[in-house]
Formats: C-alpha cells, structure tokens, sequence
C-alpha cells in the first residue's frame, strides 16, 4: 500500500512540475509595452502603477 501512496504522489508531482503556465493572451498585453516583449517569449503577468509620480503609467513585466 505505501509503495501505491508514493508511486501516485510522484505521478502526481511530474505532471504538476510539467504544466504549462497561464501565458497572457496578447491582445490583453498594451500597445505600449509589446516591445518590449522579445520574439519568441510569452508574458506571465504584468501590473500598472504611477511610480514616481509623474502621471504617466509605469509597467512591471
């Protein structure tokens, strides 16, 4: 029984540790930080914030 419980955690385990991330869908991605998006890479995540206090939107990628 044990042998069972620790074959299906490592089953369990490589199919996690091989799941393909939650990429953006680029058309959710501004026009204004696409290029810095390099070919062949996809985003994870970004969020917007005024930073330095200048009124303009800053990006973290």
């Amino acid at each position: 029984m044990q042998k069972v419980i620790v074959l299906l955690s490592c089953l369990i385990m490589a199919t996690i540790a091989h799941a393909e991330p939650d990429y953006l869908d680029e058309a959710k991605i501004p026009a204004e930080i696409r290029q810095f998006i390099l070919p062949g890479t996809r985003m994870l995540a970004f969020e917007t914030a005024d930073l330095n206090g200048d009124n303009l939107n800053d990006y973290l990628i």
